[in-house]
């Protein structure tokens, strides 16, 4: 199991994750917007980054 490396990472990963499920929950909730869909993207991408960097080896 890998630790975690970037407490700071780690917390803005699961921050984002949280966000992305309230945007895409806006998506399913009320009618199709295109800009909750947008923010959903990035900040799932955002926070996919952000899990990567936080049990990432620092050098």
């Amino acid at each position: 199991m890998k630790h975690i490396k970037d407490k700071r990472c780690f917390i803005m990963a699961v921050l984002t994750m949280i966000l992305t499920i309230i945007c895409f929950g806006m998506v399913i909730m009320q009618e199709f917007e295109m800009r909750f869909v947008l923010s959903g993207c990035i900040l799932l991408i955002w926070s996919v980054v952000n899990f990567f960097k936080a049990f990432e080896d620092q050098e």
